[in-house]
């Protein structure tokens, strides 16, 4: 093979590592856990922070993980990290749920506008996670968050029940199949 050949197919297969290696899973999004924190960052205006802000704020409910007890939230979320949903429950009646805190939003970057503006909750061992469980970590600003955590989170229409020692997770919703009577 003569020289000028070998040199191409080295660079051509070269060309193609650099541009499979940033295909990665990452992409950019802003991470912040107030309406100032956004703002003094500097990369935002005070309007887009605010508004951006409000449509997380309004999406929690929807789409935040749901229990049935406060206890079963705190222990995945952590002690005091949970509050009460629905009306009945803030009124002190029954039928109602808990879910975790937000504790900072999720939304588009310069680079990245197609990033869905979303509540974003404590993470096991530290951190911040979206309702879908995904972590985008610590850092908060303009970072790079795994490229799941952009999309729009689903609205959560079922409340996990734990039970004790032995027990599995169900969810009320996700429960199917057919039932049979004794006879």
């Amino acid at each position: 093979m003569k020289r000028s050949k070998a040199v191409a197919l080295t660079t051509m297969a070269a060309s193609v590592f650099v541009l499979t290696a940033c295909q990665d899973d990452s992409v950019e999004a802003a991470v912040y856990r107030s309406v100032d924190h956004c703002i003094s960052d500097g990369a935002f205006t005070l309007e887009y922070c605010e508004s951006n802000f409000a449509q997380a704020a309004a999406r929690h409910e929807e789409v935040a993980p749901k229990f049935t007890s406060r206890e079963q939230c705190e222990a995945e979320f952590g002690v005091g990290q949970c509050e009460a949903g629905g009306e009945q429950v803030a009124q002190g009646g029954g039928g109602g749920f808990f879910m975790p805190m937000m504790m900072g939003y999720l939304m588009g970057s310069m680079m990245n506008r197609g990033a869905a503006t979303q509540p974003l909750y404590p993470a096991q061992g530290g951190g911040m996670q979206t309702a879908e469980r995904t972590s985008v970590g610590n850092n908060t600003g303009i970072t790079n968050v795994p490229r799941t955590a952009t999309a729009a989170p689903t609205v959560k229409t079922s409340t996990v029940s734990r039970g004790g020692f032995g027990s599995t997770a169900t969810s009320t919703s996700q429960r199917s199949g057919s039932m049979s009577y004794g006879g």
